[in-house]
């Protein structure tokens, strides 16, 4: 049976039987719970497969972590250049400010 639907509709149908058939793969909310995990390369090594299987279907995840990411980046260039030496505490702020103005863009979390 042919169907009239949308490149986005047929990708994420796509990314469904993938996320939830393949063995291993992780889900959404797992790799937001685990991208610190993956950034810092504490992941085991079949861990990081799933990881990578899941950013490659799923466009959503790809452009978050790019964005967390970037928003790293910004943090240490931040400090970096700060008058006067930030230290932990003022990277943990930075951070949790980040952590907070996304979940406020979107309560979702996605």
């Amino acid at each position: 049976m042919i169907t009239s639907a949308t490149p986005k509709e047929w990708r994420n149908s796509i990314k469904g039987v993938a996320l939830n058939h393949l063995p291993g793969v992780k889900t959404c909310a797992e790799i937001d719970a685990r991208i610190v995990v993956y950034l810092d390369d504490e992941l085991s090594m079949a861990e990081r497969i799933c990881f990578k299987v899941h950013l490659g279907i799923c466009r959503e995840c790809r452009e978050f972590l790019r964005a967390y990411w970037n928003s790293l980046l910004l943090a240490r260039l931040v400090l970096e250049t700060s008058a006067e030496p930030v230290g932990r505490d003022g990277a943990e702020a930075v951070i949790a400010a980040i952590i907070k103005e996304r979940s406020r863009q979107d309560p979702a979390g996605w």
